[in-house]
C-alpha cells in the first residue's frame, strides 16, 4: 500500500465548485513489474462553517457483509474453494437517505488470504439477482502466501445496489481456492442536516498483537463510547 497527499491538486477550489462536484483523475505508473486489481481510494478532511439552519452535508457510512455459511458472523472461517460461490448478507441502513440520486459512491472492500499455486486464479463477485464484477486477479503464483484487496462498485438500480433493503453479495474464486474472505459496504451520499433518524459510522482501533503465529491469542481491551441520544 502506497499513499500520496493531494492537498495541492484540490486547494483553491470555491463552495459552489465542491457542491457541483470536481472531477478528480489519480495515473499510477508501474516500473519494473506487473500488477493486478489496483485500487485507490481518497480521503478528504476538512474544516467547514458552523450553520444551525438545515442544509446539505456529505457522510460516508459503512456496513459489515457476514456470510452466511454455518457458525461465521463476518469473514468465511473455512476456506473458499474455487467453483464455489458463498453469498454475503447486508443491509445499508440509511434512513437519512432521502433518494437513490444522492448517493454520491457505493462501493465493497473485499479482503481475502491467497495459498501458493502453480498458477494465478481470479475471482468475481456480484449482488443476487445483478450484475457480475469483472474477474479480479490473485497472484497465487508467486510461491507464497498473500493477502489481496480489492473494490468492487456495483450500480445503484433495482437488480443491484438497493439501500435500505436486505441483499446478499456472491463472492465466487475460480481455480485456487480464498481464504479468510470478507469485507464491508461503503456508502457516501448527501443528506438534510434536518433528518430526524440518521446513520453514523465510528471506528475504533481495538489493539494490535506482535506475537508470532501459533502462539496463546490476545485478548483486546476497549471502552466504546458513542454520545449520541436514541440508539
Amino acid at each position: 500500500m502506497v499513499r500520496g497527499d493531494a492537498t495541492a491538486a484540490l486547494s483553491g477550489f470555491t463552495d459552489t465548485e465542491w457542491a457541483t462536484g470536481i472531477d478528480t483523475v489519480l495515473r499510477s505508473t508501474v516500473f519494473g513489474g506487473i500488477t493486478g486489481s489496483q485500487s485507490a481510494k481518497l480521503y478528504i478532511t476538512y474544516e467547514a462553517d458552523y450553520d444551525t439552519g438545515t442544509h446539505t452535508e456529505v457522510k460516508t457510512v459503512r456496513f459489515p457483509i457476514s456470510a452466511t455459511s454455518s457458525a461465521d458472523q463476518g469473514s468465511r472461517g473455512a476456506s473458499l474453494a474455487a467453483g464455489t460461490t458463498q453469498a454475503y448478507r447486508y443491509l445499508a441502513d440509511i434512513p437519512d437517505l432521502s433518494a437513490d440520486s444522492d448517493i454520491l459512491d457505493v462501493h465493497f472492500e473485499i479482503t481475502a488470504q491467497m495459498s501458493a499455486a502453480a498458477t494465478n486464479g481470479t475471482f468475481t463477485t456480484g449482488i443476487v439477482g445483478g450484475s457480475t464484477s469483472p474477474a479480479f486477479r490473485t497472484h497465487t503464483s508467486l510461491g507464497d502466501t498473500a493477502g489481496t484487496f480489492v473494490i468492487y462498485r456495483p450500480p445503484v438500480d433495482a437488480l443491484n445496489f438497493q439501500p435500505n433493503v436486505a441483499q446478499h453479495l456472491l463472492i465466487t474464486p475460480a481455480t485456487n481456492a480464498l481464504y479468510g474472505v470478507g469485507g464491508e459496504l461503503v456508502v457516501t451520499y448527501k443528506y438534510s442536516t434536518d433528518e430526524p433518524i440518521q446513520t453514523e459510522t465510528v471506528r475504533y482501533m481495538v489493539g494490535q498483537t506482535t506475537t508470532l503465529n501459533n502462539t496463546a491469542s490476545s485478548k483486546f481491551l476497549l471502552s466504546t463510547v458513542i454520545s449520541n441520544t436514541g440508539l
